[in-house]
């Protein structure tokens, strides 16, 4: 995991604007998300952590086939179903990305992590129009984690 944390935290570094998104920067970051993947790759946290980076990179087809892969390994996680949803959320698949949150919330009644996947539940039913459902999936969210 500690390659996958590694080009996850080279990736925020690259989208805050602290490095400079160079080619070296960008194969380094593959450089650690493929390592990882060789070590640890069905395990679904190392799959989460290159996520982002795979997003940074704009490597959607990827990050949606790990994601789903994720799933299959380990479909009562609810790691697994949120961040398929997150992958799904960043292709503009909203209606899918509600499912994904939505079997998530289902899995995890007391996940630490569960206000996250609300409140991008919530972004994804304003997004699709649906303004009340939103709402309710925002205020749960705020619930859970009110800061």
């Amino acid at each position: 995991i500690a390659h996958a944390m590694l080009a996850n935290a080279l990736a925020q570094l690259m989208l805050s604007g602290i490095r400079e998104p160079d080619d070296a920067l960008r194969h380094e970051i593959q450089t650690h998300i493929k390592r990882a993947l060789q070590l640890d790759g069905d395990n679904p946290s190392v799959i989460h952590q290159v996520v982002g980076p795979y997003s940074a990179l704009g490597d959607y087809d990827t990050m949606l086939r790990l994601t789903r892969r994720a799933v299959e390994l380990y479909p009562n996680a609810p790691l697994s179903h949120y961040i398929l949803g997150y992958a799904y959320q960043n292709l503009g698949r909203c209606a899918d990305a509600i499912a994904a949150f939505l079997q998530q919330d289902r899995l995890t009644p007391f996940d630490r992590g569960r206000y996250l996947g609300l409140a991008n539940l919530g972004m994804c039913y304003l997004l699709e129009g649906q303004p009340a459902e939103a709402e309710a999936a925002l205020d749960r969210s705020l619930a859970l984690q009110p800061e």
